[in-house]
């Protein structure tokens, strides 16, 4: 049987263990909050956030699970210049789908073997990017993140979803976002190309 100075001394390590611990959880939750405090996405007490990825104060409390499998318990710092070179490809590819659907129109509504299969290319080209970080895409120019998420991108998803059985009415609805889309970009678009290229210093 341990003797009481034993048990003692396992007592001052697991409280030394418990309160190394909580200081880190501590600390590392306060960076986090302090980083996502403004992120539409922070959760400030979810744990499965923590572990998914999802901006969350419970990081820190977590803070061993990423010290073992390697994953970085800070947010990285993303600016606008990230998030366009992470979605300019689809931006693209999206601009390029849209022009597509116009010519198809144009045809009488039945693309052709290789339209269908740029549909298909922009369409995956989108789902790799998603989530876009609207807010982020905002500071490019005003309402461009939103805009592109909620217009031009959900217009292409929407089409493009075979869940949707009730074709004519997924047409109208993707329409109707296309339209939106180029109602609003088009007046648009050489300011945006501008601070496009300022932002990725292609001037």
């Amino acid at each position: 049987m341990p003797s009481m100075s034993a048990r003692r001394l396992a007592i001052r390590i697991c409280t030394g263990v418990l309160i190394a611990y909580g200081g880190i959880a501590i600390a590392v939750s306060t960076v986090t909050i302090w980083q996502c405090v403004d992120d539409p996405r922070y959760d400030p007490g979810l744990l499965g956030s923590a572990v998914t990825g999802r901006p969350s104060s419970a990081r820190g409390y977590l803070w061993p699970y990423f010290v073992l499998t390697g994953r970085p318990i800070f947010k990285p710092v993303c600016t606008p210049k990230d998030e366009l070179n992470r979605i300019l490809p689809a931006f693209r590819a999206a601009s390029a789908f849209n022009q597509k659907i116009r010519e198809i129109k144009a045809q009488g509504g039945q693309p052709s073997d290789v339209q269908l299969r740029d549909l298909m290319r922009a369409r995956n080209a989108i789902m790799t990017v998603e989530p876009i970080d609207a807010p982020l895409l905002n500071e490019v120019y005003p309402e461009f993140g939103t805009m592109l998420r909620t217009r031009l991108f959900a217009g292409i998803t929407t089409l493009m979803d075979p869940t949707r059985e009730d074709r004519p009415a997924v047409t109208a609805e993707s329409n109707r976002l296309f339209r939106e889309w180029t109602d609003w970009f088009d007046p648009r678009f050489d300011e945006i190309n501008i601070r496009i290229r300022q932002i990725m210093g292609d001037r």
